[in-house]
């Protein structure tokens, strides 16, 4: 009869990820950029998002937060009203095929959006984020992306 597992290797067999034959071990990460936005309605700002290289990264959560977001009275309903567009460097993949309003992107303030399912993203893959201001008298601020989720580290030798 073989020993049973002991905690550690119940929770480091919990941390694995095999895909084409490969084994990773997920690491806590998130990545975030600034994008500062002027007070011009329907002025578009960009930033970016590189992934480290050589480690591909299983994205579980997005989330947006604004220093122009109102504080106090209507604090986690209130946002900045802004609209969003997401491209990734893979053959120029677009996230949405149109910009969309932030929360349909990003979700609510204090928890932003959590996947239905872990999305996969190769190492080194260049995220473009175009955020364009909606509303008639917009207040300029500074937009905080986070993109949650795990970096894969190898394990095995036929990883990546």
């Amino acid at each position: 009869m073989s020993p049973q597992p002991n905690a550690y290797q119940n929770a480091l067999a919990q941390n694995v990820v095999v895909f084409n034959g490969a084994t990773y071990r997920r690491k806590p990460r998130i990545y975030s950029t600034q994008i500062v936005r002027s007070a011009t309605a329907g002025a578009s700002f960009q930033g970016t998002i590189v992934l480290d290289p050589g480690l591909p990264f299983m994205l579980n959560a997005i989330k947006a937060d604004d220093t122009a977001d109102p504080n106090g009275a209507g604090a986690t309903t209130g946002l900045e009203d802004w609209s969003v567009q997401v491209q990734d460097n893979e053959s120029q993949y677009l996230w949405s095929n149109t910009a969309i309003g932030r929360i349909a992107m990003f979700g609510g303030r204090e928890f932003g959006y959590q996947l239905p399912f872990e999305v996969l993203l190769r190492a080194q893959t260049l995220i473009t984020i175009t955020i364009t201001n909606r509303a008639a008298g917009p207040t300029a601020g500074t937009a905080s992306i986070c993109f949650v989720g795990f970096s894969l580290l190898p394990l095995s030798s036929n990883a990546m």
